[in-house]
């Protein structure tokens, strides 16, 4: 009898070992139901648009047939969602998402857990950019995320089982808790204490089982340019690395100045060149293909009308150099942050030294003790 029930066992699958309770079978065909991958995109930000247009090649790049869902908030506009559609995701419209007075719009991440009519969805946040097929990971548990620092986990990438009654379990978990909660701090709390998560086994991709226990990723599926920015290099093997986190919003490739700064950053651009069309780009496309040349135009036209204006003026260190400071400051705020880096720069560039000669000229065109500093 007894290998009777272990031979049964072995023709359902591998077995895993449940924390209070009997040995389960885990099954090894796919279950019935719907995948999806989910992001969200913030209506207010161009950038936002951007880098979840980016993320979207990402994926197709990786041969992924899976389904690309985008949570659209309210304020996100028709052209924007036409535009998401051009490339392939599906819209998915929520409502702002309060369930406490919370001051954190990045709650409407809880939308996960509503999507009911998925089997499994593997969350990525929109600055990310998948550089390797995970289609594997909807073979992952009720939930699975990296631990990088510590006990905790971060939410860049997580495969979620929707279901109304584990949301319900969240919000109410941390009751007593401060109002100014953030959905990492809610999630760590909750699934380490009520899953005990950071004791749960590693995901292994190569295992062809289809998973119900929370497991933990390896690092390869969230992997933060912080690292590569202090060493230079990846702390992994390329084959490792699955998923490239670019946590530090402030220098990511979206932005047109920050590609002196890190060389990952053009394994973003050239992502972002696979776009279907610039009319697909957020970026402006007159700002980025016509500006150029009508500044350098421009620029032309000052040298063969006004030759004297760039004779070398007999400023002070301490003025020529807030005057360039001014000119620069001014270039760089006026350009929009998410235009194509090189006409970006080329207009920087315009814009601090050609532009401080023109400010000049006209100051000199005023009567006297306009503009001082400028004049003297």
């Amino acid at each position: 009898m007894a290998n009777l029930v272990e031979g049964q066992l072995q023709q359902q699958g591998p077995v895993v070992l449940r924390k209070n309770g009997p040995k389960a079978p885990r099954p090894s065909i796919k279950p019935f139901g719907k995948e999806a991958y989910v992001t969200l995109v913030n209506g207010k930000s161009e950038a936002s648009l951007l880098m979840v247009l980016v993320l979207g090649v990402s994926l197709k790049e990786t041969k992924s047939s899976i389904e690309r869902v985008v949570l659209c908030p309210p304020d996100v506009t028709a052209e924007s969602k036409a535009i998401l559609k051009e490339n392939g995701w599906t819209i998915r419209m929520i409502e702002e998402f309060d369930p406490r007075p919370i001051d954190d719009a990045s709650f409407n991440k809880l939308q996960l857990w509503k999507m009911t009519e998925y089997r499994r969805v593997v969350w990525i946040e929109p600055n990310a950019l998948v550089v390797k097929n995970i289609d594997h990971l909807f073979r992952c548990g009720n939930f699975c995320a990296v631990f990088q620092i510590s006990n905790s986990f971060r939410t860049t990438v997580m495969v979620v089982k929707p279901s109304i009654i584990e949301l319900s379990r969240i919000l109410t978990w941390d009751r007593e808790g401060s109002n100014k909660i953030t959905v990492p701090i809610l999630l760590n709390k909750f699934y380490n204490n009520y899953y005990k998560l950071k004791y749960s086994v590693m995901y292994d991709p190569k295992d062809p089982s289809y998973n119900e226990e929370p497991l933990r990723l390896s690092a390869g599926y969230q992997v933060g340019i912080f690292m590569h920015l202090v060493n230079s290099h990846w702390y992994m093997s390329d084959d490792e690395i699955f998923v490239i986190d670019y946590e530090m919003l402030s220098i990511h490739p979206v932005y047109w100045w920050t590609y002196p700064l890190l060389e990952v950053n053009w394994m973003w651009y050239s992502y972002r060149t696979k776009l279907a069309s610039h009319v697909n780009d957020p970026s402006l496309f007159l700002m980025s293909n016509v500006m150029p040349l009508v500044c350098l135009g421009l620029l032309y036209v000052v040298l063969r009308c006004f030759p004297m204006m760039f004779r070398i003026a007999n400023h002070s260190c301490t003025k020529s150099a807030m005057n360039f400071i001014a000119s620069a400051h001014d270039g760089f705020i006026l350009i929009p942050s998410t235009m194509w880096p090189v006409q970006a720069w080329l207009l920087y560039v315009y814009g601090t030294f050609a532009g401080k000669r023109v400010l000049k000229l006209w100051c000199h065109s005023r009567p006297l003790g306009c503009f001082p500093s400028i004049q003297s």
